[in-house]
């Protein structure tokens, strides 16, 4: 591991105490070394956790806590949890339309979590995490795949010879109403704040190419 990196998951664990977020630390000190740390901490990979037992609902099955917010991946949906902005924190749900949602971890994490709260006999230790969820074939010849970063997730649709990109359809619940703004990202609004979800780019690999 880099000493940037250390630095780097030294920093953030300072910052998950501090009452303010990294943008606001970038405008108390806009050095060039700080912004530099900055770009490196909403870059970075963040794992996503296994549910093991630790978090209550069963439905739950792997988890990632971004600097934006948390992500919970569920056989049904995903569910985005803001973090905390003027007092306030808003859920938005992600259904895949007549999908079939397979969550599984793939390329492991060095990363090993334990929880030690309350009764021992709660107690859950060498948690598994991965660098990767994978939903499977959301839809046919459609697969889906997951990968969580320092202030953002990102959502990748392969796309197999013979699949229809029509079937790629996705709800949203717990919202007001939806935008595409000036960029091509799409918005979306609910009553206590907003989420934004940056317009899709398309590629092939030829050749390794």
């Amino acid at each position: 591991m880099s000493v940037l990196i250390k630095y780097c998951l030294f920093l953030a664990a300072i910052l998950a105490l501090m009452p303010y977020s990294v943008n606001e630390i970038t405008e108390f000190d806009n050095t060039p070394f700080l912004e530099n740390v900055t770009h490196e901490l909403k870059t970075i990979h963040v794992p996503f956790i296994e549910n093991i037992g630790q978090v209550q609902d069963d439905d739950i099955k792997y988890y990632a806590h971004t600097f934006a917010g948390s992500i919970f991946v569920s056989d049904d949906d995903i569910t985005y949890l803001s973090n905390t902005k003027n007092n306030t924190r808003w859920i938005t749900k992600e259904v895949f339309l007549n999908g079939n949602v397979s969550p599984k971890g793939f390329e492991k994490s060095q990363t090993v979590v334990n929880y030690f709260k309350g009764n021992s006999d709660n107690w859950k230790s060498g948690i598994p995490t991965y660098d990767t969820v994978t939903l499977g074939n959301v839809w046919p010849s459609i697969q889906v795949d997951l990968k969580a970063y320092g202030n953002n997730m990102e959502k990748i649709f392969t796309v197999f010879p013979g699949a229809d990109i029509s079937d790629i359809k996705t709800r949203f619940d717990g919202i007001s109403k939806l935008d595409v703004d000036e960029h091509g990202d799409l918005v979306v609004h609910t009553k206590k704040g907003d989420s934004k979800f940056s317009k899709p780019i398309a590629y092939q690999i030829i050749d390794d190419q």
